[in-house]
């Protein structure tokens, strides 16, 4: 999964946007970052659920992100064949 999806996905639980090279850092590093920059609504809930819900909605924008591409490739060559 690309890293921009989960950088967006992270912005709907935590407070501050994952810091630039947070795929460098360690788990315990970023379940640690999370920790501090959880947003209040999920602040009983630990890292590795944020996590897992953060990855969720970051497949969700992959995928539809992937759906618009297959939608304007598609009239592309519809396109291309009516010629």
């Amino acid at each position: 999964m690309k890293k921009e999806y989960i950088r967006k996905a992270a912005e709907h639980f935590l407070i501050q946007p994952l810091p630039k090279g947070w795929d460098k850092l360690n788990m315990s590093e970023q379940d640690e970052f999370i920790k501090e920059n959880i947003w209040q609504p999920f602040e009983e809930w630990d890292a590795n659920e944020v996590w897992e819900q953060v990855e969720d909605l970051a497949k969700s924008f992959q995928e539809v992100d992937e759906a618009a591409v297959d939608r304007v490739l598609g009239r592309m060559v519809r396109n291309l064949n009516k010629k």
